[in-house]
């Protein structure tokens, strides 16, 4: 469990601990994909599988062109296409008005700035991703994946290709 301290280690030690700073900003990166999941899983969503055309080079995280993936899939991809709000046609209000509900920091609110760049207090980060609605099913779903990679394709099934991709 997340109790706000920092650690500084070595490759065999703990060097020290001490409070995390509130001023610790760091960019949201993928992570904005689990919080949208998140929402589709509690919400009961039924979204329709992204279709992929070969018209984004975002598609390599997602599928070859005339293929589909689904929710899961999409998570263990980091397909950000998938995810994206507009095309799951959320609405900006239903969106802050379920995370208010949860108490959940400000830049959670706000569905439009729910990007890779935004940079939020890694606190505050740390805190709604302890408290994150489905966190049980998208453990679940990442897990399978690190469990079921004894092929050696564990980097590929993360999304991993052609450049790093942020969690």
């Amino acid at each position: 469990a997340f109790d706000g301290q920092l650690l500084r280690v070595s490759q065999t030690q703990v060097l020290d601990r001490q409070p995390l700073p509130d001023t610790l900003q760091a960019p949201l990166g993928s992570l904005w994909k689990l919080f949208v999941y998140a929402w589709l899983v509690d919400t009961d969503a039924r979204e329709p599988v992204y279709e992929c055309r070969g018209e984004s080079k975002e598609e390599v995280y997602c599928c070859n062109a005339g293929q589909s993936i689904g929710r899961d899939q999409a998570l263990v991809k980091s397909c950000g296409l998938y995810f994206e709000p507009q095309r799951l046609g959320l609405s900006a209000s239903n969106w802050r008005d379920y995370w208010q509900a949860r108490q959940a920091p400000a830049w959670l609110l706000d569905l439009p700035t729910l990007q890779p760049q935004t940079q939020v207090p890694v606190v505050q980060l740390l805190k709604a991703l302890a408290t994150l609605p489905a966190q049980e099913q998208a453990r679940r779903v990442l897990l399978d994946v690190a469990l079921s990679a004894a092929d050696g394709r564990l980097v590929g099934e993360l999304g991993s290709r052609l450049r790093v991709k942020t969690w």
